[in-house]
């Protein structure tokens, strides 16, 4: 196992999760219990009917209800059988739905809680292998606890009714079965190396696929595709070979279970033949025996077949711990609210907060080193006011990402942030609209409709968007779209040009109204005149004050603040303060005529030395 798979030793195991599923549930999986343990209990109590119908046909006991009552207490047993079935497929599905919607919803809220440039470990592919194909296995080891009490009542009556009939047949008869389901539990070690290597195999291949889709026109530059498709194929042959082993392992087990019914029968036939013969076993008693045998061996299979699910779904377990990264594991059952019915919660509206619009923002001895190579940003102190334009800018791997990525809360970093005067504690969830919108340096949009990318659900009008759009100069782009706002922009917005991306990604922060627009080098995909028309129609054009239905009002209100990463000569000039990175510390900062005079790293800027 790869130190991506690396388990975490704890107690919380797959009993402990079905035990707790089943209590947060407990009366759906009561009811379901209840109509599972019907299927199971019910060839019970037709192998007693069958039995009666034997010794009635051959006189060796008359039935109080006759033959045509026994046949149809039989009918009314196969009724009963199929609505346990129906009853039981209903309530299973709510059941195991509910539970694995509880782990997934837990999951995403613990990843969305991190900061986003952390927000997972790995590859997105493997995440979605944890959240599709390792839910499912945890959801089908809880499975086994609705079987549970059918289980345990079928493998209890029919020993004790058998026990009753013939102790030593039936000693002879069980032994076989639980000699097998000793060897099948013993299996345990090689049941959790076949699965965890079938898992994390699995977990290549869609990890590969994902990352070869988002790379498509990287591969096609390098004339790649047949190296993708051979790399490709040794995967998904390893991923056979490993599946492979798993599923034979299983199989196997499922074969050796099945087996012992024949075993079983010619145990039976061997040993009552002379029992019937002399009168002591009836021809009922061998029907009853022979009709026990399947649920029994049902039974003792369930019974094996619930360990094995959990040893491996153990595997799983442990991965998704992994994802959780160090949250408790508890968190995957966390109480909380599931949507079933199709019925969602109101998209959170962006509401402005205490603390007011923006005045000043202090950032104070701003820190964090990524651990892998001890590089990022050391100790960055600086001030933002109202309508003002902080540059930050600096040589390749300087630390302006990190930087902005900090001050947001999307890295762990320390220092203090202070907004209007009081400490800022958890930037995460304070830097959000209205407060705070941010468009980083390669935009992610949804394959949707232009406007639902703008929008992202908040209620909005038509005025605050196409005033969007114009502060964003994505208006003449606009009259070029045959179906306007309502344009599919593809996956990751593939069907439009990276300018325009990053355009609609501005848009999208415009919209909100924050009073801190964050932006990480627009230039990377802008013209220099569409840039400069954009921080023209930022800082020279009244921003209007949404009125009492959101349509913008003949007010103006202040203009935002903007925290940019740039290396544009435009924007350098209109910068209220600039912050001169080197190696990830602030060299310098202040106005560009006074840095151009004391600051050697700001002249080679200036001069296009921008080269880590």
């Amino acid at each position: 196992m790869d130190t991506s798979d690396a388990r975490i030793k704890t107690n919380f195991n797959t009993y402990h999760l079905a035990f707790r599923q089943v209590r947060m549930a407990f009366r759906t999986w009561l009811l379901t219990a209840f109509f599972w343990a019907l299927v199971w209990v019910t060839p019970l109590i037709a192998g007693l009917v069958v039995r009666a119908v034997f010794d009635e046909l051959t006189g060796a006991a008359t039935a109080s209800i006759g033959l045509w009552g026994l046949l149809a207490l039989l009918a009314g047993l196969a009724l009963a059988r199929v609505a346990g079935i129906s009853g039981g497929i209903w309530t299973i599905a709510t059941f195991l739905l509910r539970a694995s919607g509880r782990i997934r919803r837990n999951m995403f809220e613990s990843v969305l809680a991190r900061p986003g440039a952390d927000a997972i470990p790995g590859s997105p592919g493997e995440a979605i292998s944890r959240f599709g194909g390792d839910v499912r296995e945890l959801e089908w080891a809880t499975e086994w606890f609705v079987d549970l009490p059918g289980v345990i009542i079928t493998t209890i009556v029919s020993l004790a009714v058998m026990a009753a009939i013939d102790p030593l047949v039936t000693a002879v008869v069980f032994a076989p079965m639980l000699a097998i389901f000793f060897v099948i539990t013993s299996l345990r070690k090689k049941i959790l190396e076949y699965r965890a290597q079938a898992r994390k195999t699995h977990a290549r291949v869609v990890g590969f696929i994902a990352e070869t889709f988002g790379s498509v026109q990287a591969v096609k530059v390098a004339t790649a595709e047949r190296n993708v498709i051979r790399y490709f194929e040794q995967l998904n042959e390893a991923r056979r070979h490993a599946s492979l082993k798993d599923t034979l392992l299983s199989e196997m087990m499922f074969t050796i279970f099945k087996s012992t019914i024949n075993l079983g029968i010619g145990i039976v036939l061997l040993l009552a033949g002379e029992s019937i013969r002399q009168g002591s076993f009836t021809v009922g008693d061998f029907a009853l025996f022979i009709a026990y045998m399947w649920p029994l061996t049902d039974a003792m299979f369930a019974f094996g077949n619930m360990i094995a699910r959990h040893n491996q779904a153990q595997i799983s377990l442990e991965r998704l711990k992994y994802l959780l990264m160090g949250t408790p594991e508890e968190t995957l059952i966390k109480p909380g609210p599931i949507y079933m019915d199709g019925t969602l919660p109101a998209v959170p509206v962006h509401h402005r907060a205490e603390g007011g619009e923006l005045e000043t923002l202090e950032v104070e001895g701003l820190s964090y080193l990524y651990p892998e190579n001890g590089r990022g940003v050391r100790a960055a102190s600086f001030r933002i006011e109202r309508g003002s334009l902080t540059v930050v800018t600096g040589r390749i791997g300087s630390g302006k990402t990190t930087l902005l990525r900090s001050v947001l809360g999307l890295l762990p970093a320390r220092g203090r942030l202070i907004w209007n005067g009081v400490s800022v504690e958890d930037p995460v969830e304070f830097f959000n609209p209205p407060r705070a919108a941010y468009t980083p340096q390669v935009p992610r949009l949804f394959s949707e409709s232009l406007h639902d990318n703008i929008v992202m659900g908040q209620p909005t009008t038509d005025g605050e968007v196409n005033l969007a759009l114009r502060k964003a100069v994505f208006e003449q782009d606009l009259e070029g779209m045959e179906q306007g706002l309502e344009t599919l922009v593809g996956p990751r917005g593939v069907r439009l040009s990276g300018g325009q991306v990053q355009r609609t990604s501005a848009a999208r922060m415009f919209v909100t109204g924050a009073d801190l627009l964050v932006f990480d080098d627009l230039s990377s995909a802008l013209d220099v005149e569409t840039e400069q028309k954009l921080w023209e129609r930022i800082f020279d054009e009244p921003e209007p004050a949404a009125s009492n239905n959101g349509a913008p009002s003949e007010e103006t209100r202040s203009r935002p603040a903007c925290l940019v990463v740039s290396h544009r000569r435009a924007v350098l000039q209109r910068a209220d303060n600039i912050i001169v990175l080197k190696e990830g510390q602030v060299e310098a900062q202040g106005r560009l005529e006074e840095l151009l005079e004391t600051c050697p790293e700001m002249r080679r800027l200036w001069e296009g030395d921008i080269e880590g």
